[in-house]
């Protein structure tokens, strides 16, 4: 698996939270070449299960959110312009003369973001939705035909290959994560696996980590490694606690919303190994999808490993092709009779 390409091709998928039939689709067939089994639940969850062989061995769960954010139809104007809000934070910085694509069942149609004659957007130290509207060069009643009120809006975004074995795309909030676990169940060995692996690819993490809530509930594991993105350095928040630079590995949480026990394994784990990572603290809830893990049914014992990423909810997001894959190394080690889960 080359993943850079792999990475490449995740972010060229649809998926704008809430509507994520496309990926969804992608990551069942995935799933099927190296999982024993696949599901799907009526949230719109993926799930895949995978066997041992080993008598009353535990079930570890590998989970990442799929979704990716983007923009929601809220009016259709006279004018022949569109209103819009957003499906998941979004850096609004980003929208003035951004290309969109409307994600419609019969269609496609395109559009770009445009500020109103008297906008203000410039003026303020962040931008904000007042005054933007989308053009598409239909007069009204043909837009009315072809795009509806709720359907969701893709932000155009185009991989890019940097220096240093980076990349930059829209998306890779979480793809990079979903590409780790994929990696994972590529390259590890199944002779040495040591416990049952369930995944969860879930859904409307971006509007309030929604799929993973009824996920957890369905899952049987006995503790989970969740992977998703934290903040990367860049250079007016290089002084700041709580960034990290591209390319140091695998970022490790601690805090209240992860098991103190397994993450001081996976810990030393990675240090015994020579794995690179660095230190995340999360005083409260982490924000991400395991949050719901821990809290959701009877509760799952995580461990929440991230991959820094620079401009975060933009469509300019960039990571290192490297940490991807630490993260992945990382987990296979674990599966793999690494760290002990009691």
């Amino acid at each position: 698996m080359n993943t850079k390409t792999y990475i490449e091709k995740l972010t060229k998928i649809g998926g704008v939270s809430s509507n994520e039939t496309e990926i969804a689709q992608f990551l069942s067939k995935e799933l099927s070449r190296v999982c024993d089994r696949i599901e799907a639940d009526v949230s719109g969850n993926v799930y895949g299960f995978i066997n041992s062989g080993n008598i009353n061995a535990k079930t570890i769960l590998l989970e990442a959110h799929m979704d990716r954010i983007g923009l929601i139809v809220t009016e259709i104007c006279k004018d022949g312009t569109v209103l819009f809000s957003e499906a998941g934070g979004i850096d609004e910085r980003i929208l003035p003369y951004s290309e969109v694509e409307f994600l419609n069942e019969s269609e496609h149609i395109r559009g770009i973001i445009l500020p109103g004659m008297n906008n203000d957007t410039f003026k303020e130290e962040k931008a904000n939705y007042s005054g933007l509207h989308i053009f598409t060069g239909m007069e009204y009643d043909e837009l009315k035909s072809k795009i509806k009120i709720g359907s969701k809006i893709l932000i155009d975004s185009v991989f890019t290959t940097l220096l240093d074995n980076e990349v930059c795309s829209g998306a890779l909030d979480n793809r990079a994560g979903v590409a780790s676990i994929i990696k994972v169940l590529n390259d590890i060995d199944k002779d040495k696996l040591k416990y049952n692996i369930e995944v969860l690819f879930s859904v409307g993490e971006e509007l309030g980590i929604h799929g993973a809530f009824t996920g957890a509930v369905k899952s049987s594991a006995d503790a989970a490694f969740v992977v998703d993105v934290t903040h990367g350095m860049t250079p007016d928040t290089k002084d700041e606690t709580g960034v990290f630079p591209l390319g140091c590995g695998a970022v490790i949480c601690r805090g209240p919303n992860l098991h103190y026990g397994y993450t001081k394994k996976l810990m030393a784990l990675a240090k015994n190994d020579s794995v690179p990572y660095r230190i995340e603290v999360a005083p409260n809830s982490s924000g991400t999808t395991a949050w719901a893990l821990q809290v959701s049914g009877g509760g799952i014992p995580s461990m929440l490993i991230s991959i820094p990423l620079k401009y975060m909810h933009t469509n300019v997001e960039v990571i290192s092709v490297e940490d991807v894959e630490t993260t992945a190394e990382l987990i296979i080690k674990a599966l793999e009779g690494g760290m002990d889960i009691d």
